[in-house]
């Protein structure tokens, strides 16, 4: 086989070189050659690694797809810190052939290879940076339609970064060089990290609406603004929740015995309720109907505890609570922080701002906690 001659067939503006140990074929699209080491296989293998290569969909300086394994550049640090880590090591810890796990760690040659061809930056090396893996996505969900898959790949970004925050306070940033002139990096070493052993990745865990406005919140800096929109959780499902309770009330109504839908003011009295729970239901109360059912939910007392202990320890630490008995009247959280929001957000006679601006709060570190720990437990507990 000649295997210059074969390659050539693939594209018609391809332009290929036969080195003494490698082969390098331009790529017809990126313009930048691509190195083949002959030492790979005979001519057929190297043949079946050029056109794979080809056919893997690159987008700009940010993601590669190569078959059924999806890769993007990320930068990796605490949630606490401006600064990436440079000894990140997430590694697979298990066989992935049945099931769609992620892994975090060295960028793979190949999409070395895409990115080295093709950003031109200044210093730029792909060794400062790591790649986000995802396998086997597209056959373990039966996935065919494009549109369908970058979804789903996109969803998957998301639950991602949402558990690796949620869980190990680690926050996940997307690294996109086709959209900025130039990423300037400082390193500074900080202790190994433990290999986190669950890497599964599994699509409609979590409500997609939701785990959005927490990952972006979760990527401002330390702000009132970064406490409004971790409260956007909640928000979100505001009209969603009272709508939910309304229906409970009136097809309550509708059952009892009581009730004759032949009776005009037994109707009458319905749409009277209806219309005075419009009006007594403000946002306020809406925060507590949210609490009541997606941060509680149907945890026995004991569960409930344990389960929020560290959010019960937080409003300790802040002198909202005395003890957790006071957690067991959602009313003193709902109070809490939507009073916060409201300092947040506009001064008037119900709720001046004490300090000169929320920013100079000492306690404002503790009320974004507060509430993205409040917003990962409605995630959590919200059925999707």
């Amino acid at each position: 086989m000649d295997i210059v001659k074969e390659i050539k067939k693939l594209h018609k503006d391809i332009v290929v070189e036969l080195q003494k140990d490698f082969l390098l074929v331009e790529h017809p699209k990126y313009k930048f050659d691509l190195e083949f080491d002959l030492e790979d296989g005979d001519n057929e293998t190297l043949l079946k690694i050029v056109k794979e290569t080809l056919e893997c969909e690159y987008v700009f300086g940010k993601s590669f797809l190569n078959e059924d394994c999806f890769e993007i550049v990320v930068n990796l640090t605490y949630a606490k810190n401006l600064f990436p880590e440079e000894n990140i090591d997430i590694d697979l810890a298990e066989d992935i052939k049945d099931k769609c796990i992620y892994e975090i760690g060295e960028i793979s040659p190949m999409f070395a290879q895409f990115l080295k061809g093709t950003i031109k930056y200044d210093h730029f090396d792909v060794d400062y940076y790591y790649s986000l893996k995802i396998h086997n996505l597209q056959s373990v969900f039966i996935l065919t339609d494009k549109e369908e898959i970058k979804q789903a790949y996109n969803e998957a970004l998301d639950i991602i970064t949402f558990d690796l925050h949620r869980k190990y306070d680690l926050k996940l940033n997307i690294v996109d060089f086709g959209n900025t002139e130039e990423h300037d990096i400082d390193f500074y070493e900080e202790p190994q990290l433990d290999t986190i052993e669950d890497t599964s990745v599994t699509l409609d865990i979590y409500d997609s609406d939701l785990v959005s406005y927490y990952n972006r919140a979760s990527n401002m800096t330390d702000s009132e603004f970064k406490y409004l929109a971790y409260f956007q959780v909640l928000e979100c499902i505001f009209d969603e929740v009272y709508k939910e309770e309304t229906i409970q009330d009136v097809r309550g109504i509708l059952q009892s015995s009581n009730f004759s839908n032949r009776s005009n003011e037994d109707i009458s009295n319905i749409i009277k309720i209806v219309e005075r729970y419009k009006q007594e239901k403000n946002d306020r109360s809406k925060t507590g109907l949210v609490l009541d059912k997606y941060f509680k939910g149907d945890l026995r007392k004991e569960a409930y505890n344990l389960v929020n202990k560290d959010i019960f320890d937080l409003l300790i630490q802040m002198k909202q609570i005395k003890d957790t008995s006071d957690m067991n009247d959602l009313n003193k959280l709902a109070t809490v922080i939507y009073d916060f929001r409201n300092e947040c957000t506009h001064s008037n006679r119900s709720y001046p701002i004490k300090n000169s601006t929320v920013s100079s709060n000492a306690n404002l570190l503790d009320y974004i906690l507060l509430i993205q720990k409040v917003a990962e437990r409605i995630i959590l507990n919200y059925k999707v």
